[in-house]
């Protein structure tokens, strides 16, 4: 749980760092694609962590009340997690992908 919380951390102070950096950006030409694919992979990020921090917020709150009627929320919470995970990865693997082939 630590490392998933380190994880987590630093993959929101990386998030805050890019919309610093990226606030006075304005690529043109072959930068633009490079852009495009930064903005997905910061979008899919900020999502996961919102998820993620929604899903520990509500299992918290399940734990204070034991209630069953928590569960669909749960679950519903759970499912839009890994959603947003399964997004993350899809938009790491596009930015991956394409500095793999264009970075000397």
């Amino acid at each position: 749980m630590r490392v998933v919380e380190a994880a987590n951390q630093l993959l929101g102070e990386a998030v805050a760092e890019y919309e610093r950096a990226g606030a006075s950006v304005r690529p043109e030409g072959d930068d633009l694609e490079w852009w495009h694919l930064a903005n997905a992979l910061w979008h899919q990020a900020r999502e996961w962590l919102r998820r993620h921090e929604r899903t520990d917020r509500d299992i918290a709150r399940a734990r204070r009340k034991h209630g069953t009627g928590e569960l669909g929320t749960l679950a519903m919470d759970g499912a839009l997690e890994a959603s947003a995970l399964f997004a993350l990865r899809q938009a790491l693997g596009a930015y991956a992908g394409r500095s793999g082939s264009d970075i000397g």
